[in-house]
């Protein structure tokens, strides 16, 4: 038996064969899949608070190695050798809050405020007017498409007036024929 199944044997357990009729002699290759697979199921979580902070202690008190750490904390060694980076150019053992990612909105407060107003005095005004009256009143340029989205995002809906003409799009009639107007030549 090689040294790479006997390894394999002591980390994973007894592994059984999978029936391959490509690979018959490669089993240990679906186990490992399978150990990787379960692995990433927990890879977005963070580690404790309480397990960095025995990790680094544990380093500061015992002249250990940070490969032996992170074996001995079940942990990896590019996560002990993160940490103890961390833990350099801050100087605390926790985390350090996280900054916001992306670049800050210009949707201020102050600028919803605006949006509302003028929504509230002219409720069917179109979106490039809208714009346009954003523009000049708080000198924040937004485009059409992010100011339909906060329109949705306030719930503020852009109702037309009754008072305007109807639509130049004609209803079908009861029977399903379209209605009496000229067509345009095909």
């Amino acid at each position: 038996m090689s040294s790479l199944i006997v390894v394999l044997r002591q980390q994973f357990g007894a592994l059984r064969a999978v029936p391959s009729l490509l690979y018959p002699k490669c089993w240990f290759v679906h186990r490992l899949t399978v150990a990787a697979f379960s692995a990433a199921k927990r890879m977005g979580q963070a580690f404790s608070d309480d397990l960095r902070r025995r990790i680094l202690q544990t380093y500061a008190r015992e002249n250990i190695s940070q490969m032996a750490l992170a074996q001995r904390f079940g942990v990896s060694y590019d996560y002990v050798k993160k940490i103890r980076r961390q833990q350099l150019r801050s100087g605390q053992m926790e985390r350090t809050q996280q900054s916001r990612h992306g670049p800050v909105s210009r949707v201020t407060e102050t600028v919803q405020q605006q949006l509302r107003a003028e929504v509230r005095q002219q409720a069917d005004v179109t979106l490039w007017k809208l714009q346009e009256r954003m523009q000049k009143a708080s000198g924040v340029g937004l485009s059409q498409s992010l100011l339909w989205l906060w329109l949705q995002k306030l719930g503020l809906g852009r109702k037309k007036n009754r008072s305007m003409r109807k639509s130049g799009t004609r209803k079908r009639t009861g029977s399903g024929v379209r209605s009496s107007q000229k067509s345009w030549a095909r």
